[in-house]
């Protein structure tokens, strides 16, 4: 090989490792602009971004959002044997409005995630708690025990939302440590509501029907 070729060589490897380089703020940018389109700011962005609620604001917000499903499942236990009564069914029909919640949240959490990344947070978090919220007034209404079924599996689709959402803004928003301690503090939500929610619920029941319970839930959403 002569000294034009070793030249060549050289100035090939230089101008190789140039592209490299010079290519790197392209790929960051397309990165960062994907993860804009996905929803998913990086954390001092969408600190940011709470203007309104402010960063303790914020973390109140993810922790109601998490409690949405716990609340709407135990604020409606003490009431299952007094519609047990009112429908004049058997108690294992009552108690399938408690399993199909379950089974369409759980369902419902899987579809919710992926709409959100497509649709943005926002979208899909409203229209959630819409039809959490629609459900839940038409839950207080129900005619007969198969209504109340349907209904209570629309509030569960609606409840996924929630929880989909919340665990997506904490991953959105937070980083490192400071995600683990939000996640902590918002999952705490979920432990100590259904320790507290049977006993508002049987609270509610002194003051009203298993109806004005089911309304007054809906207020969550």
């Amino acid at each position: 090989m002569g000294p034009s070729s070793k030249h060549s060589t050289r100035r090939n490897r230089a101008n190789s490792k140039y592209r490299g380089r010079s290519s790197r703020p392209a790929i960051l940018a397309e990165t960062t602009r994907h993860r804009e389109l996905a929803g998913a700011l990086p954390a001092d962005a969408a600190t940011q971004r709470q203007k309104y609620l402010g960063a303790k604001g914020a973390v109140v917000f993810l922790g109601l959002l998490s409690a949405v499903v716990p609340l709407s499942i135990d604020l409606y236990l003490p009431a299952l044997p007094t519609m047990t009564t009112y429908f004049r069914v058997p108690e294992y029909e009552t108690n399938l409005t408690l399993i199909l919640f379950f089974v369409f949240y759980a369902l419902a959490t899987l579809v919710w995630g992926p709409l959100s990344d497509k649709y943005g947070r926002r979208r899909i978090l409203l229209v959630g708690l819409a039809v959490y919220a629609v459900a839940g007034a038409l839950c207080a209404v129900s005619l007969n025990i198969y209504q109340l079924m349907f209904f209570r599996v629309l509030q569960a689709v609606g409840a996924g939302a929630a929880t989909a959402v919340a665990t997506a803004i904490v991953r959105d928003t937070y980083e490192g440590r400071k995600r683990e301690k939000i996640l902590a503090i918002v999952q705490s939500m979920v432990i100590i509501s259904p320790a507290l929610a049977p006993v508002v619920g049987a609270l509610l029941l002194r003051f009203t029907s298993w109806r004005g319970s089911l309304s007054l839930r809906r207020s969550w959403g």
